[in-house]
């Protein structure tokens, strides 16, 4: 009897805690968990998990025993796909994801990703390529497949609050800029160090901190703040709070991200993305992809 078992890598660039305490990709939690849910409703036995990262697999895999695990997104890097195999040979291996992103990061194997022979390896020689693309428009999917044919003038050209660059240095200038319209707009804001902090601005964590559950590169948005603390808020509602100098060495503007912190992204509002030019290949397939809808899109 086959038994399931969903592993999801608890994201760290993405509104962190959504539909869990545990902290997961919106999109990738749904997909797997409505799978879960329907595999249960016919009497397989199936589960989902949440790993910090790949080292947390064989735990999951030895406690579980499962027959079948379904690994959501390309994040396993493929040496520890050769680790895997001679540890659980018996378990069957489903890898879901898009090899025209961003490579993995931190692998030790240099290359291109969909040719590792452990992944092959651990998923029995078997490839199974989608034809039709069910997350965004088909203009924007059919545009997708020749990023490199992308002019400037094929998208928007508007400024706005969501942003995704190449460099730290255009990112902090877009910050900056963003949190001073921002702050004009609202025309109510608190002096955080050489911050404008305004209530509703959005924020991203940039330390992993156990003892308050905060995770690198998870996303929050101001709730309020005045002249003593910074009140932020994740997207179930849940706040923590802090004084202005946990806040300054814990937490950076998000108005706008690099490219390799936007993957695993799913953005439903209109986006700007800058530096065009100096994007490879997969930087811009990223870049874009991360939208739903054609007409959000901007190049700056």
């Amino acid at each position: 009897m086959a038994k399931v078992l969903f592993i999801l890598k608890r994201r760290e660039d993405y509104n962190g805690i959504i539909h869990s305490q545990i902290g997961l990709s919106t999109g990738l939690y749904n997909s797997a968990s409505f799978v879960n849910d329907m595999l249960k409703a016919y009497k397989i036995e199936s589960n989902l998990a949440v790993v910090i990262d790949n080292n947390d697999i064989d735990r999951e895999v030895s406690k579980y025993k499962p027959t079948h695990v379904v690994i959501e997104a390309l994040w396993v890097t493929p040496s520890k796909f050769a680790v895997l195999e001679k540890l659980h040979p018996n378990v069957k291996v489903i890898m879901v994801g898009d090899f025209r992103q961003l490579p993995v990061v931190n692998d030790r194997i240099k290359g291109d990703y969909s040719k590792s022979l452990a992944l092959k390896e651990i998923c029995d020689y078997n490839q199974v390529a989608l034809t039709k693309c069910r997350r965004s428009d088909v203009k924007l999917f059919t545009i997708s497949q020749n990023v490199e044919a992308i002019e400037k003038s094929d998208f928007g050209s508007k400024k706005t609050y969501k942003n995704i660059c190449f460099t730290n240095a255009t990112r902090r200038f877009i910050n900056n800029e963003c949190m001073n319209r921002f702050a004009n707009l609202k025309r109510k804001y608190i002096k955080v160090g050489g911050l404008k902090i305004s209530e509703g601005m959005p924020i991203i964590c940039k330390h992993t901190i156990d003892k308050y559950k905060l995770i690198n590169n998870e996303f929050f948005t101001v709730e309020s703040v005045d002249c003593e603390k910074v009140i932020l808020k994740r997207d179930d509602g849940e706040s923590i709070e802090g004084s202005h100098a946990f806040f300054l060495n814990t937490f950076e503007l998000a108005f706008c991200i690099t490219v390799h912190c936007s993957q695993g992204l799913s953005i439903d509002e209109a986006y700007s993305i800058w530096e065009w030019e100096k994007f490879s290949k997969k930087m811009k397939y990223t870049a874009i992809t991360r939208a739903r809808r054609y007409n959000d899109i901007n190049l700056i």
